[in-house]
Formats: C-alpha cells, sequence, structure tokens
C-alpha cells in the first residue's frame, strides 16, 4: 500500500515519525526482524515492552510449507506468539495493489481450516489463538469461521460499509466520494461523526444478536455447540456436503499428529 505525498500531513507525518510530504511506501517485509527466530525474540521484546501485554502476528497465508515452518519452530522453541491473525485472500484496502488485491494468498476457508490444522499438528492449538478475518460481515461468516476453527473474528469491511464506504477502490488517490479517505474538506464534510458513529455501533450490536439468533435457532446455547457439520455446501447441480466432510482434519487430507 502507498501513502501519497499530498496525503502524508504535518499531522499524519508527526503520528508515522515520517517528512511531512513524502510518499511512504508499506514495506514487503520487516526491519525489526528477517527470520523465524529473529521475529521470536522481537515478540519476546514487544511482551517485555508491554508489560505483558497480549502479542500476535498477522499475516494472508501465501506459501503453506512456509507457514508450517514457521509453527514447527514455535514448538521447538516452546516460545511463540499469543495469537495469529489470518487474513484471508478475499480482505485488501482499496489502496492494495489490483492484482494483490485479487489474486494473492489463501482464501480464508482453506487458510482458517489449514491454520487450526497446523496447529494441532504441533500440539499449540489450545496456546495460540487464531483470529479470522477476510469479507465477514453477517452472523453467519462469524459461524463459519468458528465453525473451521477460528476463535474470534474481525472485520473491517462490515465496518467500513456501516462507515458509509462504497467501495470505490480510491483510498489512496485523496478522491473517496464519502469523505473516509481523503482529507479535501468538501468531502470530508459529508463524514458526520455524530451520526456515523450510531450507525457502525449499531451494526456491531445487531450483528451481535443475529449470531445469537442463528445459535438459538440451531438449538445451541453457546459457541461451544459449534460445529462444520452444521453447515451444508453445494459442490454441484445434485449434490451437497458438509464442512464435517469437506473439512474432515484441519491438514486437506494430511493425517494430523502431536509434535514430537
Amino acid at each position: 500500500a502507498i501513502l501519497p505525498a499530498k496525503k502524508n500531513t504535518e499531522e499524519i507525518a508527526k503520528y508515522r515519525d515520517v517528512e511531512k510530504g513524502t510518499e511512504i511506501l508499506s514495506p514487503p517485509h520487516h526491519a525489526a526482524f528477517s527470520n523465524d527466530s529473529e521475529m521470536i525474540a522481537f515478540i519476546q521484546e514487544l511482551r517485555k515492552l508491554s508489560g505483558g501485554k497480549p502479542i500476535g502476528i498477522k499475516m494472508c497465508i501465501g506459501q503453506q510449507d512456509e507457514f508450517e515452518r514457521m509453527v514447527r519452530i514455535f514448538a521447538e522453541k516452546q516460545n511463540y506468539p499469543d495469537f495469529i491473525a489470518i487474513d484471508g485472500a478475499e480482505g485488501g484496502s482499496g489502496a492494495a495493489h489490483m492484482e494483490s488485491l485479487h489474486w494473492a494468498g489463501l482464501p480464508i476457508i482453506e487458510a482458517v481450516h489449514f491454520t487450526n490444522g497446523i496447529l494441532k499438528k504441533y500440539g499449540l492449538r489450545d496456546e495460540i489463538k487464531v483470529m479470522a478475518a477476510g469479507k465477514i460481515i453477517s452472523a453467519f461468516d462469524i459461524y463459519r469461521m468458528l465453525a473451521l476453527g477460528a476463535d474470534t473474528c474481525y472485520s473491517a469491511r462490515g465496518m467500513m460499509f456501516a462507515l458509509g464506504c462504497v467501495q470505490s477502490l480510491k483510498c489512496n488517490l485523496d478522491t473517496c466520494p464519502t469523505g473516509i479517505t481523503t482529507m479535501i474538506p468538501s468531502r470530508v464534510a459529508s463524514l458526520v461523526v455524530e451520526d456515523k458513529k450510531t450507525k457502525v455501533a449499531n451494526y456491531h450490536k445487531n450483528t451481535m444478536e443475529a449470531f445469537k439468533e442463528l445459535l438459538k435457532s440451531m438449538g445451541l446455547e453457546s459457541r461451544k455447540g459449534i460445529d462444520k457439520k452444521f453447515i451444508v455446501r453445494r459442490i454441484n447441480e445434485n449434490g451437497t456436503k458438509t464442512y464435517q466432510e469437506l473439512y474432515s482434519n484441519g491438514l486437506n487430507g494430511r493425517k494430523i499428529k502431536s509434535y514430537g
């Protein structure tokens, strides 16, 4: 993603510790580490500096063998993040490169399923929480992610819709028609905080209420009863399969075994 020079105001430059009026690129790598072991050390440093707050990592899974290697090192060192936030290929902001936005990464369903299985394989599923994101908008979207193994969900797109986003994909151009991602005063004027905050809060509240109603309609008293067997997907014109059948073991057909 790119922060255009014209959007890099004095206030933004101050908080991002960059030079005002310059174009800022989001690098594809992290300056503080270059491999899994160095990342673990960096996570430890962040824990120490934050007084023990939970520290996690966020990613959109690309090469599955690289993710498994990382989790294997977590297990070998018995040192790992408190949570892993998984973004699906469906996600991405309007400021993202178009090819990356549409074609890069593992879709969220397969990504959460795979993550859950790999953590089980190396005995870390109870130690590391899994967060999921990727076009999670409705109550069913939440149910599906929890059924596949996520501990919790987060939503950017849903909140943006509630705020007034119309997906014009102009986030990086300073011409957002709804005033959300622009500095142009006449456009920003449409972003009335007193009105928008209520809409966003209502979206969150009503989505959670819908999730509770979904569980009730299935005869479930709590999220503990959530299961893949309750979700059915059509696989062809005449056939359906449950998620239990489609995603049976968390590793796309490979047998799960505990680490060590």
